[in-house]
């Protein structure tokens, strides 16, 4: 079917038009910053598409969107903003909100919601990828990651309870890693992952070391990334631009992304890649270990014989080991991949 059919206007935009301001789109991007990521492919879509339109997008990280010249990027809190001369279009629908009683992030592929959100349908294929801008860190860190052999990204998450792995998890994975050659280089921030020890004669730990820009940056680069279901998994999905000296490169990135989807259902956190080089895969180098999750139990609730409601945010301890994978297993499928390319 095709991706945008003739429909009768969102009740938004029929309001938008009468007040005359149909053609003044105002993005407002929301959620986490991985949901902010997922939220580039229908701002890009637009401005190549609507190009009479003028383009103002409000979100939490300008600093992912400053290679869409098109549009007129701020910082939420920085500008008093009449939304009544604005066509609003919300990326991110909270809890609460109306349109969830219909459609849910949690139950969407994650670029999906976004434009379903926006324009009530999917992009077209050639536009489902993200891409963000990318910024070259401190030279000290890119000299330790250069100098490091066969290092693997790790992002022990800390989010959700859903999503959070016992730290026990995440210090056996860091320890079969560095059995099997690797060197760990954890990322992300100390208050947003979970507390773990790092020996430092076999491990890089760079948390709240990077911007955002420049942890895209390093994903971009990366041969191999494990992490939960979280902010980094989006990141290195996607392609990347980045601005220096004058000069502008874009590329695709070519990470191995191992991910636990133990909430959303793991064909839903699923990106299409290769962007830049117009070579759009599905999935392409993305696995998911996890032996279960939350979607699981929402599968088993449908239909007459679902009962009860299920919080998509919490999980018990037991479950959580359960749909855990063998740490082991995990790390050996991260050195095969470094065995391959040598």
């Amino acid at each position: 079917m095709p991706s945008f059919r003739a429909q009768v206007p969102t009740m938004v935009a029929t309001d938008a038009y009468n007040r005359g301001v149909l053609g003044r789109l105002l993005f407002c991007v929301g959620g986490g910053i991985g949901d902010q990521a997922c939220a580039e492919p229908s701002i890009a879509y637009a401005c190549e598409n609507f190009p009479d339109a003028e383009i103002t997008v409000a979100c939490p990280h300008p600093e992912m969107f400053e290679h869409i010249y098109a549009a007129d990027t701020f910082k939420i809190g920085e500008r008093d903003i009449d939304m009544w001369q604005y066509h609003h279009l919300v990326t991110y629908a909270k809890p609460e909100h109306f349109s969830q009683h219909f459609m849910s992030s949690f139950i969407t592929n994650s670029v999906d919601y976004t434009s379903m959100m926006c324009f009530r349908g999917q992009l077209p294929k050639q536009y489902r990828g993200i891409h963000l801008s990318a910024e070259k860190p401190d030279q000290a860190i890119v000299e330790s990651l250069g100098a490091i052999r066969q290092h693997v990204i790790v992002h022990p998450g800390n989010s959700w309870k859903s999503k959070t792995f016992p730290s026990m998890w995440w210090q056996s994975l860091l320890t079969w890693l560095v059995d099997y050659g690797c060197t760990p280089v954890i990322v992300g921030t100390n208050k947003e992952t979970v507390e773990i020890d790092v020996d430092q004669q076999t491990m890089l730990d760079i948390r709240d070391r990077t911007s955002l820009t420049e942890l895209t940056y390093i994903l971009s680069q990366c041969f191999v990334l494990l992490t939960n279901d979280s902010s980094p998994l989006h990141l290195a999905s996607a392609s990347v631009t980045e601005h220096r000296n004058g000069e502008v490169t874009k590329w695709d990135s070519q990470c191995w992304i191992g991910y636990i989807a133990t909430a959303k259902h793991p064909d839903l956190l699923l990106h299409w890649r290769g962007g830049v080089t117009n070579k759009m895969r599905f999935g392409w180098r993305m696995r998911n270990f996890s032996k279960g999750g939350v979607w699981l139990d929402c599968q088993q609730s449908l239909g007459p014989l679902g009962v009860g409601t299920i919080d998509v945010r919490t999980c018990t301890d037991e479950r959580m080991q359960r749909w855990l994978p063998d740490p082991e297993h995990v790390a050996r499928w991260a050195a095969s991949k470094w065995e391959g390319k040598q």
